[in-house]
């Protein structure tokens, strides 16, 4: 039972990937394009990666960098709170965490 559980879980979070990918923002696009296929000093990025109880726009695994971006409009709907908890979560997992502002 707990097996059939995990497998759902997992397709739920992919799923949520996905989404998320789908889902982009312009600058996320043109953002992508520079670091996919290894074009930025050849190190490999994920994108819209799960880690634990966030999900991370673009992720380095070896280096372990979590890159968000945050439209500028944004930063009044969102709550700071929320990005302070998500920032001290990246920060006690081991992850550099940065931001870029979208305008």
């Amino acid at each position: 039972m707990r097996e059939n559980t995990s497998v759902k879980l997992h397709e739920i979070i992919k799923q949520r990937s996905r989404k998320l990918r789908k889902n982009s923002t312009p600058q996320e696009i043109m953002l992508w394009s520079r670091l996919k296929n290894r074009k930025f000093k050849n190190l490999k990025f994920r994108r819209q990666h799960p880690l634990g109880k966030v999900y991370c726009r673009f992720y380095m695994f070896r280096k372990e960098v979590s890159i968000g971006t945050r439209w500028l409009a944004t930063q009044t709907r969102r709550p700071k709170r929320y990005d302070l908890k998500r920032t001290m979560y990246l920060r006690k997992q081991k992850f550099k965490n940065c931001k870029i502002l979208e305008q």
